[in-house]
């Protein structure tokens, strides 16, 4: 038997199995009409008037209707979320208001907390002077004027003698100096004030071939004394 004859008989006995399956969804589409069209003409009979009551067919069950969805109260969001809906614009300006409001809180509040650095020269030179009016014996002076110096700043110290003169240059800081200002007497005081003021109005010099600068009086801090009413 030839590919061909082969061919043509598995033709033939797969034609049977269309045909029934043909019939089958024939069969089934007339069924289902037939059943749309008997439940139409019922339901028109039952709830005709000309036909008595005794001789209407009964009208099919049909399955109840799903109980309506009833919205239940809305609350508080509920509510919020009615009121932005109608005052799109009024809430559009106070979120912006808020949310301005925070990102200034929170920058003061990063610039607050952020330590100040002193400035400083195009070649790395300190420009700015702090002066701390206070014994470097006393516990409250000494951490102040580690940190503006480490800060950038040049740091003076007021000393009224020698031994505190000599208590400032121990710490072996070159930016941390002992500013004496003799307040024993007006004059040896003002004549302290001078040296300070002429020593601001001259030039400094990083270093030798450095361009000259002048310094900057920046602040005054004041730390009283635990001993004030021993202190001069």
């Amino acid at each position: 038997m030839s590919a061909d004859d082969q061919a043509f008989l598995d033709a033939l006995n797969s034609v049977p199995r269309h045909v029934q399956r043909y019939s089958n969804d024939i069969a089934n589409y007339v069924e289902d009409h037939v059943d749309r069209v008997a439940r139409t003409l019922r339901d028109t009979l039952a709830s005709a008037d000309w036909i008595p009551e005794s001789a209407r067919p009964k009208p099919v069950a049909r399955a109840p209707a799903p109980p309506p969805v009833t919205a239940l109260p809305g609350g508080v969001f509920a509510r919020v979320q009615a009121w932005v809906l109608k005052n799109k614009v009024f809430t559009t300006a106070i979120v912006a208001g808020v949310g301005a409001s925070v990102y200034m809180v929170q920058r003061r509040k990063a610039n607050y907390n952020k330590k100040r650095r002193a400035k400083r020269g195009t070649n790395g030179a300190r420009l700015e002077v702090v002066v701390i009016s206070g014994s470097m014996n006393e516990p409250l002076v000494r951490p102040p004027a580690l940190d503006l110096e480490r800060r950038g700043f040049i740091v003076f110290i007021v000393c009224d003698d020698v031994q505190e003169e000599l208590r400032v240059q121990s710490e072996g800081r070159s930016d941390i100096r002992p500013l004496v200002i003799n307040v024993s007497t007006s004059k040896l005081g003002h004549d302290g004030v001078e040296r300070f003021a002429q020593f601001l109005q001259t030039p400094q010099h990083a270093f030798d071939t450095a361009r000259a600068h002048y310094l900057q009086f920046t602040a005054l801090i004041v730390i009283p004394t635990l001993t004030y009413p021993n202190s001069p």
